[in-house]
């Protein structure tokens, strides 16, 4: 079987690619809870290659190498040669067409005849975690993806170059995510235990062949301790504290049953206007997770030996899936870092397509299958572009303040939108020019870029302290220098009276501040600091 595409496979795979990537490029900015953090976070690492003197009074790269930033360093290269808002597109584009290309890599790695049901892995790529902008574990499972294809093709003749070039993946999972390479050694553990156990089971291993599974796990051992080091030296860097749980006990177990069954963790912005393409997909994924089930029990007393290799592939990955199901309701929902559990979901939804793109079907039914979720995935993007639109017109709307900000400048966003999704919308304001925002809540040591506490000016309000906003998250503020902040940013202005203290703060801070621009809806107001206050 040639490596390259089949005709029918290539046209699946530039229908999903197409449905994937439009809706980027429909609109300016792809919008999510945490996308603008990244993006601005981006920005402010442009401004510290080129040496923004302003910017580097505040802001420094994380001296510990992050395991988690892959995307930030990824759009700020591109915005040395194009405007963040494509700079994004492009890193989001490539993340899709990468995940398809790596997971297809991954399949015909362990066996070049796979199905075609892999390229499902489309649609689920889009999952609620990506749509929430959490771009770094998702952008983790290409190398993921890539690095346990290489070690099957590599398993039987590991080299020098082989070792090289898997201790450089590993690298690259680890720095795109922690917790993506904390999954790639479960499923690297599973398979050696999966592989011992066969092994004890069928009781057909030698010495030499025991010595050869030994070698193997070692050399993927020592290929992977640099990474390992790296999340060592990170994970003691920052805060660990467990953070506390919404749901415990036996409702736990329901609701995580519940998610899991009805696959909420591809629900990103509306429950129940996306759960029309979400539960087609489900009901797809059964039906042909059910058809494997009674093929295989039809067949499994007809198996000769030319089936060994593969029926070993079969047991190794369903094995794994069935370990990871387990591990979804075992394993606690926060621990070092949140959603656990759907992060769990989405490794071992991507497991089950695996162990389901092994199995031979008839044409037809893989057409079906395919069709039934391409139709889903159609039908979910236009959901999804809708909600694109909606937010970038809010977004369009605190971009009109833009023109009014003096580049390198402070600015402190009082946000007053009752939307969950906008949290950190005011992070848009500030990835045109050099701005630095008060309020970056991705600015500590879990990130690329962090705060200079103990050389960076004391940020006022006017003459009045943070500490008035609630803000005290600064140190060591006697030895450094009081500078006000040049402009206050309120979003949502119109609801200014039913947001806790935003009317309070506003009060307190108006002797020092005029109104320089309010936008044509009325929703963005930009306050600059007057002039007798510099």
């Amino acid at each position: 079987m040639k490596p390259g595409f089949r005709k029918d496979e290539l046209v699946y795979f530039i229908l999903f690619a197409i449905v994937s990537v439009i809706p980027f490029w429909l609109v300016k900015y792809v919008p999510s809870l945490d996308g603008p953090q990244h993006l601005y976070n981006a920005r402010l690492i442009t401004e510290l290659l080129k040496g923004n003197s302003f910017i580097s009074q505040y802001f420094t790269l994380n001296p510990v190498i992050v395991g988690n930033s892959t995307a930030h360093f990824s759009m700020a290269f591109l915005m040395f040669i194009c405007p963040p808002w494509l700079a994004e597109k492009i890193v989001l584009t490539l993340y899709i067409l990468g995940l398809g290309l790596s997971f297809r890599y991954f399949i015909r790695s362990i066996d070049r005849s796979g199905s075609l049901i892999y390229l499902i892995i489309f649609p689920l790529g889009f999952n609620s975690l990506f749509l929430m902008g959490y771009y770094n574990f998702c952008i983790a499972f290409i190398p993921f993806f890539l690095s346990l294809g290489f070690i099957k093709r590599n398993e039987l003749h590991p080299g020098i170059w082989e070792f090289f070039w898997l201790a450089l993946l590993f690298i690259g999972i680890y720095v795109s995510h922690a917790v993506v390479f904390v999954f790639t050694g479960l499923i690297i553990f599973i398979q050696m235990m999966v592989e011992i156990c066969y092994n004890l089971w069928m009781k057909t291993a030698s010495m030499k062949e025991w010595a050869k599974v030994a070698k193997k796990y070692l050399i993927i051992l020592a290929a992977a301790i640099p990474a390992i080091y790296l999340w060592i030296v990170y994970f003691l860097s920052v805060d660990n504290k467990k953070p506390p749980s919404d749901v415990e006990g036996f409702d736990s177990i329901i609701l995580t049953l519940n998610n899991l069954i009805n696959l909420k963790f591809l629900v990103g912005f509306n429950h129940e206007k996306e759960d029309g393409p979400v539960i087609m997909t489900m009901v797809a994924l059964a039906a042909i997770t059910l058809i494997i089930l009674f093929r295989q029990r039809i067949k499994y007393t007809r198996s000769g030996p030319a089936d060994s290799g593969i029926k070993y592939e079969w047991v190794r990955w369903g094995t794994i899936t069935l370990v990871l199901l387990l591990l979804i309701f075992l394993l606690p929902d926060h621990m070092t870092t949140g959603s656990i559990t759907i992060r769990l979901n989405i490794l071992f939804i991507f497991i089950l397509v695996t162990w389901i793109s092994l199995h031979k079907l008839p044409k037809p039914i893989i057409h079906i299958i395919l069709s039934l979720i391409l139709v889903a995935f159609v039908w979910h993007r236009f959901v999804i572009i809708h909600y694109y639109k909606e937010l970038n017109n809010k977004i369009h709307d605190m971009e009109s303040v833009n023109p009014h900000l003096k580049s390198n400048s402070t600015l402190f966003p009082i946000n007053c939108s009752d939307n969950w999704l906008e949290g950190h919308f005011h992070c848009y304001v500030g990835v045109e020019k050099p701005i630095v925002n008060i309020l970056n809540p991705q600015s500590f040591g879990q990130m690329p870029v962090v705060w200079k506490f103990k050389n960076m000016p004391n940020a006022l309000l006017g003459r009045q302290d943070l500490e008035i906003a609630g803000i005290i998250w600064l140190e060591d503020e006697r030895n450094r220098k009081d500078v006000p902040v040049d402009y206050i940013f309120i979003i949502r202005s119109e609801r200014i009276n039913k947001v806790g203290n935003a009317k309070e703060l506003t009060d307190k801070i108006n002797p020092y501040y005029t109104e320089v621009f309010c936008s044509r809806r009325g929703n963005s107001k930009l306050l600059s600091l007057k002039e007798e206050f510099r």
